[in-house]
Parts: structure tokens; sequence; C-alpha cells
């Protein structure tokens, strides 16, 4: 049985083909809107990211400034302490 080849496309066929072209683009723009919505979510974690680090970076200042003066009310409390020390010694 030999097998033939005929050149006629028929109407079925143009529905497949235009079917196929149109799938393929709306998959195409399917995945092109879920990668914008990623990249809008992720560039809106970006943005948290760095409020993180700006309010990081303002509690860094905070605990060095409190740190500072800790050591200050230390060495004043060591200077009392001694001062009294040398009251009682020599009243």
């Amino acid at each position: 049985m030999p097998v033939t080849f005929s050149w006629g496309v028929d109407f079925g066929q143009m529905i497949i083909l235009f079917g196929s072209i149109a799938s393929v683009v709306g998959g195409f723009y399917a995945i092109k809107s879920k990668v914008d919505i990623v990249d809008g979510k992720f560039t809106a974690f970006q943005e948290v990211i760095m409020d993180l680090k700006r309010e990081i970076s303002q509690i860094r200042e905070v605990v060095i400034s409190n740190a500072r003066l800790d050591e200050r009310v230390s060495a004043l409390s060591a200077r009392m302490t001694s001062m009294e020390g040398r009251e009682r010694g020599g009243g």
C-alpha cells in the first residue's frame, strides 16, 4: 500500500494550526504576567529589606549610645565610691 501525500489543506487543519499558535501566544503572555508579578513582589521584598536595614542601623546607634552612657555611669559610680572611701578614711 503506497503512502500518498496531499498538498491540500482543509478547514480542520487550519483550526488546529491557529489554535496551536493561539495557545503558544497565550501561554507566553500568561508566563510573562506571572514573571511580572513575581518581579513586583521581589521589588517590594527588596524595599522591605532596605527598611529593615535602616531600622537595624538606627537600633545599632541607640545601643551604642546606651553602652557609652552605661560606661559613663559606671565611671561616675566608681568615682563616687572612691570619693566616699576617701571621706570615711579621712574623717
